[in-house]
């Protein structure tokens, strides 16, 4: 599995959360925790920096949870926040992955 195609599909899944009903987000939350848990194996086994992907994992999920309604929002927060925290931590990870993006 590549890292760079899973982020890709990760980046996708999380743009459709925004216009998306309460139902269609558990299931794309189910699709989001799929994919983490690819790329994680795949860092995890060697190929890949493990630190650079966890740093950035928990605010993936949490900020998923959040939009999900698995875990409720911090004061003043909105969706917009926890979307765009998300999709900063895919870019994030991918910068740090994806140089060549030859994996």
């Amino acid at each position: 599995m590549r890292v760079k195609l899973c982020l890709e599909k990760l980046e996708m899944v999380v743009r459709l959360l925004k216009d998306q009903s309460e139902m269609e987000r558990l299931q794309s939350y189910a699709a989001v925790v799929t994919l983490v848990e690819l790329v994680d194996s795949n860092v995890f086994s060697g190929k890949y920096q493990h630190e650079v992907f966890e740093e950035y994992k928990g605010t993936l999920l949490d900020s998923c949870q959040v939009m999900c309604g698995l875990m409720p929002a911090e004061d003043g927060k909105t969706d917009d926040d926890y979307f765009n925290g998300a999709l900063q931590a895919i870019k994030e990870v991918r910068g740090r992955y994806c140089v060549e993006c030859s994996f």
